[in-house]
């Protein structure tokens, strides 16, 4: 606190950060984070993901401060963060925007829908693997694939490097607009992730046993699912902004990252 104090900034702590350590006058006033000029989050990548769904719908720039284990989504570890303070309150930083996801769960017979932002994916799988089940995946009005699987993941491209990637799918630059659709685990030789543009709609439905599938967003929201609901996946109409202070390319963030240590 004392380092940004000094650069005349004022600070703000999420209100249960503020209770957690004994500062409730530090706490941040608002209901959401309008009127912040930036988000700091120290941890790892379920942080920075649960603080760019908050900021998000505000525009407000998110920073990640790894302070977790693989820090994916971090921008700077938090030995680099106190050379950088004087930049970030300067403003003398970039923002890239990512792509979001909207999901909506739609249930059976009018019972109600369900609605979330996710950054990085939106999983519907069983939540035990003594069954597979059969999932269909729409793409607007035309059938893609009913996969007999574990489960489906749609991501972004931020998610690409996620979940998705260790069920297969493919490596996603994180500045394009598109979607990621990887089956998990499908018991079928053919079954393939497929890419699909932005503008499209991506509908979910279970055909097989569906009495223990999960809908899970961002691998932090879930939700169970009951026969005949439908997940329904579009692009969120705002998008994440993530601050950028360390120049790093997402092509070296992949190299430090999944690579061996020697590389």
């Amino acid at each position: 606190m004392a380092p940004l104090k000094a650069l005349h900034a004022d600070v703000y702590l999420e209100r249960a950060a503020a209770e957690a350590t004994g500062r409730q006058d530090l706490a941040w006033p608002g209901a959401d984070w309008h009127g912040a000029d930036v988000v700091v989050v120290f941890g790892g990548d379920g942080a920075l993901l649960h603080a760019a769904r908050q900021a998000a719908p505000q525009g407000v720039p998110v920073l990640g401060v790894n302070v977790g284990r693989l820090g994916f989504l971090a921008e700077v570890e938090a030995s680099e963060f106190p050379s950088m303070l004087g930049r970030l309150v300067q403003g003398g930083f970039g923002v890239e925007e990512r792509m979001m996801v909207e999901a909506e769960l739609i249930r059976a017979e009018g019972h109600g829908t369900h609605r979330w932002l996710a950054l990085n994916d939106v999983v519907v799988a069983r939540t035990t693997y003594s069954r597979i089940t059969r999932l269909e995946a729409r793409v607007t009005n035309d059938v893609i694939g009913a996969f007999p699987a574990d489960g489906l993941i749609v991501a972004t491209p931020t998610g690409s490097t996620a979940y998705s990637l260790s069920a297969g799918g493919p490596i996603v630059h994180p500045l394009l607009d598109c979607f990621v659709i990887t089956p998990i685990c499908p018991h079928s030789l053919v079954a393939r992730p497929v890419v699909i543009r932005p503008e499209e709609t991506i509908t979910v439905l279970a055909h097989g046993p569906s009495e223990d599938l999960v809908l899970t967003v961002d691998g932090q929201l879930s939700e169970p699912m009951h026969p005949e609901d439908e997940v329904v996946v579009r692009r969120a109409p705002f998008r994440a902004r993530l601050v950028r202070l360390s120049g790093r390319s997402p092509y070296a963030v992949l190299r430090q990252r999944l690579s061996h240590p020697e590389v």
